[in-house]
């Protein structure tokens, strides 16, 4: 959808609600995150829930990162306009 410059709000919104319940199983790694969050951004649906509930799954992954993946996240947080708490 990103890459394709389509907008679901409805699907984006499901995809969000289920990111964010599922942020403490461990289910991300860095890739799915700076990939998730990338989307979002990059495609304007830019759900401060979303970018909040994840900044604890980012730091966790921090050690994991390789370069893209660290700018796709920064990237996507600028976009966004979220301050990371921490």
């Amino acid at each position: 959808f990103a890459t394709a410059n389509i907008s679901h709000p409805i699907l984006f919104e499901k995809i969000s609600n289920e990111a964010i319940a599922r942020q403490h199983e461990n289910e991300f790694n860095s890739q799915n995150v700076a990939n998730l969050l990338w989307s979002y951004a990059a495609i304007g649906q830019l759900d401060p829930r979303l970018f909040s509930s994840l900044e604890s799954v980012v730091e966790n992954c921090f050690h994991e990162c390789d370069s893209q993946e660290l700018a796709n996240i920064a990237w996507a947080f600028a976009v966004a306009n979220v301050n990371a708490s921490g």
